[in-house]
């Protein structure tokens, strides 16, 4: 276990010392960010565009789902962009320890193999997991501007944190 830890908290102080973690959260976050604004600037064009029709045909017509036309589409592309994002996090985890000649001393050292992919594994894990916390953010100003459903939205996250978890392990 303190093998792991150690392990653990070298791949997290390497992300954090060397620009790579800022460069991939800040990409990341401006293209969600963006995706995100114009999925909801159609919504406001669908909900103009709703109320003209229901004006014109002077009835009522049912309201549009802010979870099936904004969340479900945010996360539809959200699948797309961590196909491009979490590579650029686990290139580095081996090609790094190549390219400063440690990985001789990693595994040659006394620790297990299994302790060594778990740290690297976890390291990885836990900044794609803080980056995808970020990008609640979003739903908490969608949350003063709207009522979400937030069982989709928690859904969606936990989703996410399933799939990182498998991108990152193959």
């Amino acid at each position: 276990m303190r093998n792991f830890a150690a392990i653990y908290s070298k791949e997290m102080r390497s992300y954090f010392v060397s620009p790579v973690a800022y460069v991939i959260a800040g990409v990341f976050l401006f293209l969600s960010g963006y995706l995100f604004r114009n999925i909801l600037m159609q919504f406001n064009l669908w909900c103009l565009q709703f109320g003209q029709r229901a004006q014109q045909m002077g009835g009522q017509m049912p309201a549009l789902n802010l979870n099936e036309m904004v969340v479900t589409q945010f996360f539809a592309v959200m699948d797309f962009i961590w196909l491009l994002v979490i590579p650029m996090l686990t290139m580095r985890l081996f090609a790094e320890e190549k390219k400063n000649g440690t990985i001789e001393l990693l595994m040659t050292s006394p620790i297990r193999t299994v302790e060594v992919m778990l740290g690297k594994f976890f390291a990885c894990f836990s900044l794609y997991s803080i980056i995808v916390g970020l990008t609640l953010v979003y739903f908490v100003i969608l949350e003063a501007y709207g009522s979400p459903d937030w069982g989709p939205i928690f859904t969606g996250y936990m989703g996410y944190l399933f799939l990182g978890a498998t991108f990152i392990s193959v």
